[in-house]
């Protein structure tokens, strides 16, 4: 990147952390931090219509990865 971009990214990075954008980013990055994101996000769209049918599909593969990643292995 130029200096230029990297000034303008800069900016915006900046701008973006006052107001609502800078209490709410925080808060998403704490749900996000524990893995409650993404079945947060399938089980809402599991509640529509229109997408009911990706959000359980979602919601399967993070369930089963994260059976899959968190399951312990004894020897």
């Amino acid at each position: 990147m130029t200096t230029r971009t990297d000034k303008r990214v800069l900016r915006r990075a900046l701008l973006a952390t006052r107001g609502n954008v800078g209490k709410t980013l925080p808060a998403i990055s704490k749900v996000a931090d524990r893995g409650l994101l993404w079945p947060i996000l399938c089980s809402v769209m599991c509640l529509h219509r229109t997408t009911r049918r990706a959000g359980a599909g979602g919601l399967g593969a993070v369930l089963v990865t994260s059976a899959l990643t968190n399951c312990t292995v004894r020897p």
